[in-house]
């Protein structure tokens, strides 16, 4: 890629859109913003742990389950 980047600005290449962001702004989604010139997530990113006692949505062949 040659692509000229403006200006102040840095390009977010996390979705399809690829925004370019400027500093101390954030990009379409409100999710990466430009910190200082550095790509930084600003939501919290949730990771949900599996549990043993969890239940299945579903059933092992595909079908609703009673």
């Amino acid at each position: 890629m040659n692509e000229l980047i403006p200006p102040g600005k840095i390009r977010c290449d996390a979705c399809p859109v690829l925004c370019y962001i400027a500093e101390g702004r954030s990009g379409a989604c409100d999710r990466y913003a430009n910190h200082n010139g550095e790509l930084v997530r600003l939501d919290p990113l949730t990771v949900i742990a599996a549990r043993s006692d969890s239940v299945p949505f579903m059933d092992n062949e595909g079908g609703e389950q009673d």
